[in-house]
């Protein structure tokens, strides 16, 4: 190859599997936990905005002043618009006492 160094003896090779284990970890541990954290913010956000909508929906209508704050906060929040989209849809549903579409594919059963 390219001079590369591989290990010959046992122990050497023993010693080299323990080091790639140690670096995959290093790199694959702090991933895992930065990931988790996102998708946790991302939840968090969610239900956020899930919840303002429940609270501007209480009377059953949206006027101009909520759709601003919500529109805000969706802002606020990093949520784009087809996920406050679905959002509201759901809310709405919700409300009317009918069957929710689904989250992924927004279609109903």
């Amino acid at each position: 190859g390219y001079g590369d160094a591989v290990p010959i003896t046992p122990m050497g090779k023993v010693f080299g599997g323990i080091i790639i284990l140690i670096g995959v970890g290093m790199v694959a541990l702090p991933t895992g936990i930065v990931a988790s954290g996102f998708a946790n913010s991302f939840r968090r956000n969610r239900m956020r905005f899930e919840a303002e909508l429940d609270h501007a929906l209480e009377d059953g209508v949206l006027d101009a002043s909520e759709q601003k704050e919500l529109q805000a906060l969706r802002e606020q929040l990093n949520l784009n618009d087809d996920d406050a989209e679905l959002i509201l849809k759901i809310a709405t549903e919700r409300i009317n006492g009918s069957q929710p579409p689904c989250p992924h594919c927004g279609k109903t059963a």
